[in-house]
């Protein structure tokens, strides 16, 4: 308990404070979560999922979207914060419930899970590495906005990992065998490939980023958006997928894996 109460004060209030490593923006009654460690690739850490996960469970009724976004030019998320985790599980008491290697998984996904589970659009901007902990945190979204400079993968198989973070749930649903190829190599994804591969379910050209999330954000805020109500909007915004060139693992086994 006293882990939640340390850090409390940022889960109740919108903050600009650039130190925090999630700074929350309610705009107009749209929440902007941007995650905030650029110089570890906004990895994810137990600091982070717990502002997360508690100024979601803090929503008011008339918040009425959720966008999630990464500071810097190069990360959405680049996965969980694995050194500290494999520290506290090699060098702490691992029958402790508070021992890091125990807690940061379970709040990880239960966070990913309430992310799913919120009656309010949710959109992810896929712009950057999207790997691991990012993974879970866009794929549970309703909307994913993949970019031309998206780098999407699950490094778990390499490790001998299962695919976690929503990952037994999402893959096998994609067309074919898309999803078992990507669980068993960790193969990764660029932008328009996520999107062919149905991870992703928009797409747009990052030079527009910013003008694209000020039009977004004012857009929601003006209307009362139902999740549903959010695909003409975002279809307007993004580019139309006869428009993207098909990149998907260079043309050679979409035919292979989607049959």
């Amino acid at each position: 308990m006293y882990r939640l109460n340390k850090h409390f004060k940022h889960f109740t209030s919108t903050t600009n404070n650039k130190n925090l490593p999630v700074i929350v923006n309610n705009i107009n009654n749209v929440l902007e979560f941007t995650l905030n460690r650029p110089k570890a690739l906004n990895a994810l850490n137990l600091e982070m999922i717990e502002i997360i996960q508690n100024n979601i469970k803090n929503l008011n009724k008339n918040d009425k979207a959720i966008i999630l976004k990464g500071s810097g030019n190069k990360a959405f998320c680049a996965g969980g914060d694995v050194v500290a985790v494999t520290l506290a599980g090699r060098d702490g008491d691992r029958s402790d419930e508070n021992n890091l290697s125990r807690t940061f998984f379970r709040d990880e996904y239960i966070c990913d899970h309430t992310i799913a589970s919120l009656n309010i659009p949710t959109i992810a901007l896929m712009d950057g590495i999207v790997m691991g902990g990012g993974v879970g945190l866009s794929i549970n979204c309703d909307y994913r906005i993949a970019t031309s400079t998206s780098l999407f993968a699950m490094p778990e198989a390499t490790i001998g990992f299962f695919c976690d973070v929503g990952g037994s749930y999402f893959l096998p649903r994609l067309p074919g065998k898309i999803g078992l190829y990507l669980a068993l190599t960790g193969a990764r994804l660029n932008g328009s490939e996520l999107l062919e591969a149905g991870v992703a379910s928009h797409y747009y050209d990052t030079t527009n980023k910013k003008n694209t999330l000020d039009y977004l954000i004012n857009k929601i805020s003006q209307s009362d958006c139902k999740t549903e109500d959010m695909v003409p909007l975002l279809d307007e915004l993004c580019m139309n997928p006869k428009d993207i060139p098909s990149t998907f693992i260079k043309g050679c086994l979409i035919s292979i894996l989607v049959e």
